[in-house]
């Protein structure tokens, strides 16, 4: 689950360096799909590590009350 994170870091990062070589090159149509697919990239970078983040938590959370349950018995 890890990796899909950098993936969408990688893409994000890869159009801001188109953004900022071809700036002058490309239409405004054009600048404004890289500007958005940036937008979206990063989102998807931030929501999957904050649920990922979440849901290692969860699970450790989950683990402490199993072992506490065992020590009880």
């Amino acid at each position: 689950m890890k990796y899909f994170e950098y993936v969408y870091l990688a893409l994000a990062i890869m159009c801001l360096i188109f953004l900022a070589t071809e700036y002058n090159n490309i239409n405004t149509r054009t600048l404004i799909y890289v500007l958005i697919a940036t937008g979206i990239f990063s989102f998807m970078y931030s929501f999957k590590r904050r649920q990922r983040i979440r849901y290692e938590d969860y699970v450790e959370e989950q683990m402490k009350k199993l072992e506490e349950e065992l020590e009880d018995e």
